[in-house]
């Protein structure tokens, strides 16, 4: 089971707010993106947490999302039952609004189409 917020006392002061970033963006992958919101919840500025996410993942919180969003789609497409799930419904929940830019993310990071992933299930 993962630590709780901010429970690793331990962990350098450029690594906590980071941490904390991560798993608020993991644990809120539906919820509209603020990187306001990351800001006061780690109490880092916006310049740290910039810093930091491209130290260490290459890439900015707001890319960092949409990664992780498009992995939560694509297994949500892996488990979809025939005929019960769409695409566009599981694009949609994940905040994917334009199913073409989608595709093409998707195909992009995976090296299929969302709905070759799909069709594999039915």
């Amino acid at each position: 089971m993962r630590q709780r917020l901010g429970s690793n006392h331990g962990s350098a002061s450029a690594k906590r707010p980071l941490a904390i970033a991560e798993e608020y963006l993991r644990a809120n992958l539906t919820e509209p993106f603020g990187l306001d919101k990351l800001i006061e919840i780690t109490g880092a500025s916006a310049s740290t947490l910039l810093r930091e996410f491209r130290k260490r993942h290459g890439m900015s919180p707001m890319q960092y999302l949409k990664l992780r969003r498009l992995e939560a789609a694509r297994r949500e497409l892996l488990a979809a039952e025939p005929n019960t799930r769409t695409v566009a419904e599981v694009a949609t929940a994940y905040g994917f609004y334009h199913e073409g830019r989608f595709a093409g993310r998707y195909r992009e990071t995976f090296g299929e189409l969302p709905s070759e992933t799909i069709r594999r299930r039915g």
